[in-house]
């Protein structure tokens, strides 16, 4: 459901550096909320809108001149349920400090229940990030980030194949 991600003014900014060479784009977390903003608003935006929650990077994929990240939220750690709308990447700038980089936004937004459902969820999101001109990426995994299945098995270079069952002993 998610649109393409568009720079913040901080992030060209950003970006303009790292494709001089002169600094690398080191990516901190992610962020997700429930603003409505509109794509021109976003041109300015130093925070999402209304955030609601910090994801830890949990893993990151380079393909194709791209690299998605992504970030775990479990619905134990959200107080109040909400419609998952804005996400936001973060970056440092070497001169401006930890800015907005990227966002994107959704129009038809999932709903991430709080920790007073009868039963807890989690749920995993992502953004691409194109990297073509970029010659230092450094994206820190943070050891508190949560992960899924999926993610592990990418981690480990797990390849499932044809899986027998016997029942019995």
């Amino acid at each position: 459901n998610w649109q393409a991600g568009a720079l913040t003014k901080a992030g060209r900014n950003l970006l303009a550096k790292v494709e001089l060479g002169s600094v690398g784009l080191n990516i901190t977390r992610l962020k997700i909320g429930d603003g409505n903003e509109t794509a021109e608003e976003v041109d300015n935006l130093i925070d999402l809108k209304s955030p609601k929650a910090n994801l830890s990077i949990s893993s990151r994929i380079a393909a194709d001149g791209i690299c998605t990240i992504s970030g775990v939220v479990l619905s134990s750690q959200i107080a109040t349920g909400f419609y998952a709308r804005e996400m936001g990447i973060f970056a440092n700038d070497p001169d401006a400090g930890e800015i907005l980089y990227m966002i994107a936004l959704d129009d038809n937004p999932d709903f991430v229940p709080p920790r007073s459902t009868a039963v807890l969820t989690s749920a995993e999101y992502a953004m691409g990030i194109v990297v073509a001109n970029v010659s230092e990426l450094q994206i820190k995994i943070d050891p508190q980030g949560l992960i899924t299945r999926s993610i592990l098995e990418d981690a480990l270079g797990i390849v499932k194949r044809a899986t027998a069952y016997k029942v019995g002993t």
